[in-house]
């Protein structure tokens, strides 16, 4: 089974980001349903927390600091493809 890995990331306005897939495909996840809910994601919001993202271990997640991570399965199978 092929794993789904994350080769690049962009944060974008309005809490969302653009991840390119290492077979090419690009989503675009919106942060800000999880925002909403509060707690540990309220500081998703914060634009200069929300651009120190990085891509983790091996491609298979993203991770903000305070260890906050997001898996790049879930994120693939929840964000919105981009053709253009």
């Amino acid at each position: 089974m092929k794993l789904n890995t994350i080769s690049k990331v962009i944060p974008e306005p309005d809490s969302k980001l653009r991840l390119t897939y290492s077979d090419g495909k690009v989503i675009l996840y919106d942060f800000e349903p999880l925002i909403q809910i509060g707690g540990l994601f309220k500081q998703l919001k914060d634009q200069t927390y929300f651009s120190k993202v990085t891509i983790g271990e091996q491609g298979r997640y993203i991770e903000f600091p305070n260890e906050l991570d997001f898996c790049a399965d879930s994120l693939l199978a929840k964000g919105v493809e981009v053709t253009s």
